[in-house]
This record gives structure tokens, C-alpha cells and sequence, in this order.
């Protein structure tokens, strides 16, 4: 219910009535059906693997650039195919690192790379020790 007050001021009130019928009705089932595999837990492990690996190639396509391929050659194809999969690999460790640490709540990927970026690494003669610029702090 919805209360409106002078200054456009509003008061919300949950009608909890209406929200437990609406989920009585309409609340449904998830199935899965399978020929091959018997077992509840392995499907449901076996169609969330599924899911994963379309989350990735979709990163594939969307994230790394890999619409279409432009190339003339076949090697040129081996290579392009095979620098887009390395990239995934550490696309995917990247976003592992991000899920541990909690970045995922306040940052994406892109600001991830677009942070990555602007790290530069200086090589000064006669020194040993490389420099790395200072990131920004998150």
C-alpha cells in the first residue's frame, strides 16, 4: 500500500497477504530430463557446467572480440583461435581473483582492464630491479 504525504513524500507498506498468494500461485518447478544420466546431483552439476561454458564463450564473443575472425588463412586462423583461448584462460582466473577479493560488488571487468592499462613497467639502465607504476586504489 502506498501512503502519499505533502512534499512528495511517500510511505510504502508490503501487503503480505498478496505477496504469500502470489507466491503460492505462482511458484513453479525446475526440471531436468536427461536419457543419459540418473542421477539428480550429477545433472544439475552437468547443466551447471553447461552454463559455464556458454557464459565463456559468450565472454568470447562479447568481451574478447572474437565476433568474427577476418582472416585469409588457415594458420592465421590456428593462431587467432588459439591467442582468443588464452585470453579466456586468464579472463577467467582474472575473474576468480576478482570473486575472492569481493571486486565483483563494486567493479567489473572493464574497469579492471581500464585500471591494467595505465600499469607501466620502467626498465632503468644499469639497475636490476624493474619499476612498476602505483595502481590507483580501489
Amino acid at each position: 500500500m502506498v501512503t502519499a504525504y505533502p512534499k512528495r513524500q511517500r510511505k510504502i507498506e508490503y501487503n503480505e497477504d498478496a505477496i504469500r498468494k502470489h507466491k503460492e500461485n505462482n511458484i513453479g518447478w525446475f526440471v531436468l530430463i536427461s536419457n543419459d544420466i540418473r542421477d539428480a546431483t550429477e545433472a544439475l552439476l552437468a547443466y551447471r557446467r553447461k552454463d559455464a561454458v556458454e557464459k565463456n564463450f559468450d565472454d568470447l564473443k562479447n568481451d574478447l572480440d572474437m565476433k568474427r575472425l577476418r582472416i585469409h588463412t588457415n594458420a592465421t586462423m590456428e593462431g587467432r583461435i588459439f591467442i582468443q583461448f588464452v585470453s579466456l584462460i586468464l579472463t577467467t582466473c582474472l575473474k576468480e581473483v576478482m570473486e575472492k577479493n569481493g571486486w565483483t560488488r563494486n567493479h567489473n571487468l572493464q574497469e579492471i582492464f581500464s585500471e591494467m592499462k595505465s600499469l607501466k613497467q620502467v626498465v632503468v639502465e644499469g639497475k636490476r630491479k624493474k619499476l612498476v607504476t602505483t595502481p590507483t586504489a580501489f
